[in-house]
């Protein structure tokens, strides 16, 4: 491979000065452009042919070192000097592509990474609007006031190829590309592929496909032997023919495989396939989308041997399959009447529309590490929590470098704004179909307080619980004393009108105002990006503020449109009849405790839970 090719060529340099001469005669003068992103060989391949002359002129910026995870060695550049004592530095700080209120806000952050030389980017124009930062109630409300400034902007006559929405990691943009593609805007993935377009996506939707209807050949030829289970091309295509010759389905000649020349060989192993199909078939009929979902992942051991494989690759698709997740349980969580068939409908109108978008004016959705090197007038900072950017690995590394990492990649994604940077958060954010509160990222609070405009803030880790739906029972109370910050209320997702109610209520921090220290609140578990491990997430605990008694709502109607009050017997499409326990106003919605009949105590927000009074 391309190390391989560096490698030997400084074994045979080593082994052969001759030729190192020969060499160094050829190349007397040598460049290296993006410095910071050489790895160990690459330096000694560089150290051997400078040798002689010693003309040697490299670039690069070590606040854009975010290549680690691919060898890259940032103390090549930081070392430079130590290496080469007589070597001139020329600093280039003069921006000529953002405001100086950008570029401040990009020194402001940087400047906390101790590995790093001394320097501050700065520009002739003007001071420019401030960067905003804005918290919202979930991913979902999140990416509807990002797809809300687009449509601003393109009424104004601002071109959508001039903006961008930028993330920490691949499975976030399934929420920006649905919001997308309801909203009319034209889009494309830069450096990927459309969540619903990935293999893991295809081949767990195959599965669901099939539960939902098993005369679907084309998902059934997918997933048969996927992952491998021994059943090759041959015995299909024989089962195909003999399904052809006969006129029945093809899972119907499955459930005849005994009877099929030539395949008996395999006929154990599509008996078992078959089988594993009627066993997701009766879950979901007794236990619902989800149960399926979890089955699906579980039986066929999709993400155990994502898992086995251990490579960033893997980790991503593992990713992916946790945010599929998320879409299911939302669904199952927010629809009337929730099906497999509407679930699916309501994907094919997200996936359809994403292989059929064609024009060249399209907002651009992307990775930060696919951003480097780009930039856009208007750039969208989406999920700026900690334990996501910062990612969860970072944060509990041992490695003190993994966290400059982190901050040198934001770096990055700040410098790609030009006239507007918009950053934004998600106060609540589902992670492998539980809903888990967040805190702002540290990030966020490293921009100067006169740089930044802050809204819709609360209290960070306003309350202590498990995952959406289970409770831990805690108020957390604001020290500011009341309630209020920014809030979108209820937004409607889904093609069946679902709605996703607020978790607003808030202190208004202001022009400032830090929600992260670094010996405050700790988190435990792994978490986003975190371990890799599929189901694995991050809790909030040892909040620093003093807790407000459920209790003292018991017995107390609520406010606004609910119908019910504590002690009435409600029904909830999922769980069943259950006994109203406690209801907590927060901001525009209501948290409610409901103790179910057959499952137990739930707590979940009104405007989701959509229960009903008997």
């Amino acid at each position: 491979d391309f190390d391989d090719l560096i490698y030997k060529t400084i074994e045979l340099f080593e082994h052969h000065p001759e030729v190192l001469e020969m060499y160094q005669e050829r190349f007397r003068y040598i460049m290296v452009d993006e410095y910071q992103d050489t790895n160990h060989t690459q330096f000694m391949l560089v150290k051997m042919l400078a040798a002689k002359y010693r003309n040697l002129c490299v670039v690069g910026d070590d606040d854009q070192s975010i290549y680690k995870f691919r060898g890259a060695n940032i103390y090549n550049i930081l070392n430079f000097e130590e290496e080469y004592p007589d070597a001139k530095v020329v600093k280039l700080e003069q921006n000529y592509r953002s405001t100086a209120n950008i570029l401040n806000a990009a020194n402001g952050v940087i400047a906390n990474n101790e590995g790093r030389k001394d320097k501050r980017l700065w520009t002739n124009k003007e001071d420019g609007e401030k960067v905003i930062y804005e918290c919202f109630d979930n991913e979902y409300s999140e990416a509807e006031s990002v797809v809300r400034r687009i449509n601003e902007l393109s009424r104004r006559g601002e071109a959508l190829s001039d903006m961008a929405v930028l993330y920490r990691t691949n499975n976030q943009s399934r929420v920006i590309e649905e919001k997308m593609v309801m909203s009319g805007v034209p889009y494309k993935l830069v450096g990927g592929t459309g969540f619903y377009d990935r293999k893991e996506i295809r081949d767990i939707l195959g599965y669901l496909k099939t539960v939902n209807n098993r005369d679907d050949e084309i998902s059934l030829r997918r997933i048969i032997n996927t992952p491998r289970r021994g059943i090759g091309d041959t015995t299909v295509n024989r089962i195909i023919d003999y399904a052809m010759a006969n006129g029945i389905d093809l899972f119907s000649a499955m459930d005849m495989v005994e009877s099929i020349p030539g395949a008996e060989r395999a006929a154990a192993k599509v008996q078992d396939f078959t089988k594993l199909i009627y066993s997701l078939v009766d879950i979901y009929q007794e236990e619902g989308l989800t149960a399926l979902y979890d089955a699906i992942i579980e039986k066929t051991e999709y993400a155990a041997l994502l898992r086995a494989e251990g490579t960033d690759e893997a980790k991503s698709r593992l990713e992916n399959i946790e945010e599929l997740k998320n879409k299911v349980v939302s669904y199952e969580e927010s629809a009337e009447s929730p099906n497999l068939t509407e679930l699916l409908e309501e994907i094919a109108l997200v996936a359809d529309t994403e292989t059929s978008i064609e024009k060249d004016d399209r907002v651009s959705l992307m990775t930060l590490h696919s951003a480097k090197g780009l930039e856009f007038p208007y750039v969208f900072m989406v999920g700026m929590e900690e334990r996501l950017f910062p990612s969860g690995m970072a944060m509990d590394s041992d490695d003190p470098d993994a966290l400059e990492e982190e901050r040198r990649l934001c770096y990055v994604g700040i410098t790609r704004a030009m006239k507007e940077l918009r950053l934004s958060s998600a106060s609540t954010r589902m992670i492998n179909g539980s809903r888990n509160y967040s805190k702002v990222s540290r990030f966020v609070d490293e921009i100067p307080k006169n740089l930044i405009k802050r809204m819709g803030e609360r209290a960070p880790g306003y309350m202590q619980r498990d995952g959406f739906g289970s409770r831990r029972g805690m108020f957390e109370e604001y020290p500011a004393g009341d309630f209020g910050g920014s809030s979108f209320g209820r937004n409607s997702y889904g093609s069946g009108g679902s709605s996703y109610g607020s978790f607003s209520g808030g202190r208004s921090s202001g022009s400032g105002g830090s929600s992260y220290s670094s010996g405050g609140s700790s988190f435990g578990g792994s978490s986003y990006g975190g371990s890799g491990s599929f189901g694995s997430r991050s809790s909030v605990k040892d909040k620093p503020y003093s807790s407000v008694n459920l209790n003292s709502m018991k017995g107390m109607p609520s406010s606004g449109s609910l119908d019910y009050v504590v002690g009435d017997t409600v029904k909830h499409i999922k769980f069943g009849k259950g006994t109203v326990k406690e209801i907590v106003k927060t901001g525009s919605d209501h948290e409610v405790v409901v103790d179910f009949d057959r499952v137990g105590e739930k707590k979940m927000f009104a405007s989701l839970a959509k229960l009903k009074k008997l």
